[in-house]
Protein backbone atom coordinates (compact mmCIF):
# COMPACT_ATOMS: atom_id res chain seq x y z
CA UNK A 1 0.00 0.00 0.00
CA UNK A 2 1.01 3.68 -0.82
CA UNK A 3 1.20 6.09 1.71
CA UNK A 4 -0.64 9.16 1.03
CA UNK A 5 1.83 11.13 3.10
CA UNK A 6 4.00 14.01 1.51
CA UNK A 7 7.49 13.87 2.62
CA UNK A 8 9.20 17.22 2.90
CA UNK A 9 12.30 18.58 1.54
CA UNK A 10 14.15 17.50 5.16
CA UNK A 11 12.92 14.32 4.23
CA UNK A 12 14.62 13.67 0.58
CA UNK A 13 17.91 15.78 1.41
CA UNK A 14 17.90 13.30 5.27
CA UNK A 15 17.75 9.75 2.94
CA UNK A 16 19.89 11.47 0.03
CA UNK A 17 22.61 11.91 2.43
CA UNK A 18 23.14 8.88 3.85
CA UNK A 19 22.97 7.50 0.28
CA UNK A 20 25.97 9.49 -0.74
CA UNK A 21 28.14 8.43 1.97
CA UNK A 22 27.37 4.69 1.11
CA UNK A 23 27.96 5.68 -2.37
CA UNK A 24 31.60 7.25 -1.16
CA UNK A 25 30.76 11.14 -1.60
CA UNK A 26 31.46 13.45 1.64
CA UNK A 27 29.33 16.03 2.12
CA UNK A 28 30.61 18.91 2.19
CA UNK A 29 27.75 21.91 3.18
CA UNK A 30 23.92 20.58 3.80
CA UNK A 31 21.61 23.77 3.60
CA UNK A 32 18.80 24.14 5.79
CA UNK A 33 15.51 25.24 4.84
CA UNK A 34 16.22 29.11 4.94
CA UNK A 35 20.20 28.90 3.57
CA UNK A 36 20.85 30.19 0.09
CA UNK A 37 23.07 28.26 -2.44
CA UNK A 38 22.46 24.68 -3.63
CA UNK A 39 20.98 22.22 -1.12
CA UNK A 40 23.56 19.72 -1.09
CA UNK A 41 27.51 19.83 -1.81
CA UNK A 42 29.65 16.95 -1.90
CA UNK A 43 33.09 15.92 -2.97
CA UNK A 44 33.87 11.79 -4.01
CA UNK A 45 36.41 10.63 -1.22
CA UNK A 46 39.09 9.75 -3.54
CA UNK A 47 39.44 12.70 -5.85
CA UNK A 48 38.04 16.24 -6.31
CA UNK A 49 34.98 15.67 -8.11
CA UNK A 50 31.57 17.43 -6.80
CA UNK A 51 28.27 16.64 -7.01
CA UNK A 52 25.54 19.69 -6.37
CA UNK A 53 22.54 19.05 -5.42
CA UNK A 54 19.07 20.34 -5.47
CA UNK A 55 16.16 19.26 -3.46
CA UNK A 56 12.08 19.76 -3.29
CA UNK A 57 9.30 18.26 -1.48
CA UNK A 58 6.25 16.24 -3.07
CA UNK A 59 2.69 17.10 -3.31
CA UNK A 60 -0.84 16.44 -2.97
CA UNK A 61 -1.95 18.07 -6.36
CA UNK A 62 -0.26 17.50 -9.37
CA UNK A 63 0.16 21.13 -10.59
CA UNK A 64 2.14 21.73 -7.36
CA UNK A 65 4.33 18.69 -8.32
CA UNK A 66 5.25 20.21 -11.64
CA UNK A 67 5.63 23.30 -10.29
CA UNK A 68 8.11 21.77 -7.47
CA UNK A 69 10.20 20.18 -10.32
CA UNK A 70 10.14 23.35 -12.86
CA UNK A 71 10.95 25.82 -9.92
CA UNK A 72 14.10 22.99 -8.66
CA UNK A 73 15.07 22.79 -12.42
CA UNK A 74 15.47 26.35 -12.73
CA UNK A 75 17.73 26.76 -9.71
CA UNK A 76 20.06 24.41 -10.96
CA UNK A 77 21.91 26.78 -13.79
CA UNK A 78 22.42 29.23 -11.18
CA UNK A 79 24.46 26.69 -8.89
CA UNK A 80 26.25 25.85 -11.80
CA UNK A 81 30.05 26.32 -11.26
CA UNK A 82 32.89 25.88 -14.24
CA UNK A 83 36.42 25.26 -12.38
CA UNK A 84 39.67 24.38 -14.39
CA UNK A 85 40.29 20.84 -12.71
CA UNK A 86 37.04 20.21 -10.91
CA UNK A 87 34.57 18.12 -12.35
CA UNK A 88 31.13 18.61 -11.38
CA UNK A 89 27.47 16.24 -11.07
CA UNK A 90 24.44 17.73 -10.46
CA UNK A 91 21.35 16.19 -9.06
CA UNK A 92 17.96 17.17 -8.58
CA UNK A 93 16.65 14.94 -5.44
CA UNK A 94 12.55 15.03 -5.49
CA UNK A 95 10.02 12.47 -3.79
CA UNK A 96 9.53 9.54 -6.16
CA UNK A 97 6.42 11.32 -7.68
CA UNK A 98 8.19 14.61 -8.59
CA UNK A 99 11.01 12.36 -9.88
CA UNK A 100 8.27 10.45 -12.21
CA UNK A 101 7.76 14.14 -14.09
CA UNK A 102 11.43 14.66 -14.02
CA UNK A 103 12.33 11.76 -15.83
CA UNK A 104 9.12 12.49 -18.52
CA UNK A 105 10.51 16.14 -18.93
CA UNK A 106 13.71 16.03 -19.05
CA UNK A 107 15.63 15.32 -22.16
CA UNK A 108 18.83 12.71 -22.36
CA UNK A 109 20.69 14.78 -24.17
CA UNK A 110 20.51 18.26 -21.37
CA UNK A 111 20.88 15.18 -18.75
CA UNK A 112 24.21 13.89 -20.95
CA UNK A 113 25.09 17.26 -21.64
CA UNK A 114 25.39 18.72 -18.41
CA UNK A 115 26.12 15.81 -16.39
CA UNK A 116 22.54 16.04 -14.92
CA UNK A 117 20.80 13.04 -12.52
CA UNK A 118 17.79 12.73 -11.15
CA UNK A 119 17.78 11.56 -7.30
CA UNK A 120 14.49 9.63 -6.60
CA UNK A 121 13.73 9.47 -2.78
CA UNK A 122 10.37 6.81 -2.28
CA UNK A 123 8.53 7.16 0.64
CA UNK A 124 10.27 4.84 3.26
CA UNK A 125 13.64 6.79 2.23
CA UNK A 126 15.07 4.56 -0.59
CA UNK A 127 17.10 6.42 -2.91
CA UNK A 128 17.28 5.62 -6.65
CA UNK A 129 19.85 8.19 -8.79
CA UNK A 130 18.61 8.10 -12.73
CA UNK A 131 21.79 8.57 -15.36
CA UNK A 132 20.87 9.93 -18.56
CA UNK A 133 20.67 6.28 -20.17
CA UNK A 134 17.85 5.94 -17.59
CA UNK A 135 16.22 8.78 -18.84
CA UNK A 136 16.94 7.54 -22.35
CA UNK A 137 15.21 4.50 -21.74
CA UNK A 138 12.27 6.22 -19.98
CA UNK A 139 11.43 7.98 -23.22
CA UNK A 140 12.01 4.89 -25.22
CA UNK A 141 9.93 2.96 -23.34
CA UNK A 142 6.73 5.13 -23.79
Amino acid sequence: MISKRIESEEFVKNSIVPWLNAHDWKVVKLAGLKDKGPDIICQKRDYGRRYIIETKKGSEKGHIRETNFIHTLGQLPTRMRISGTTIYKYGLGFTADVAKIALRRIPWQFAKNNHLYILSVNNKGKVTEYSWRDIKKETKSK
